[in-house]
């Protein structure tokens, strides 16, 4: 219990961080490529899309997609209260 509401502390204001997201992207924009803030709606993690201007092709991102489904696959878990699943060892 007092776990959780020192976290609610901690985490950003939602309002805050879409505010701060949104003024990194007017800041860096620019130039032959344009970067994408956004948050992930699973996970709350902050995504960093690298984007070509021309093609509108995404160059790169931060964390990949597949670094997103495995936090929302391991959050699911540790909701089911399944620790350990992921070791393959006994000991």
């Amino acid at each position: 219990m007092e776990k959780q509401a020192s976290e609610a502390r901690e985490a950003p204001d939602r309002k805050k961080l879409l505010e701060a997201i949104e003024n990194a992207q007017k800041a860096i924009n620019g130039g032959v490529r344009d970067f994408s803030f956004s948050i992930h709606e699973k996970t709350g993690e902050i995504v960093v899309r690298i984007i070509d201007r021309e093609s509108k092709e995404v160059i790169r991102q931060i964390p990949a997609e597949e670094m997103l489904r495995i936090a929302e696959n391991l959050q699911t878990l540790e909701g089911e209260n399944r620790p350990g699943l992921l070791l393959k060892q006994e000991a």
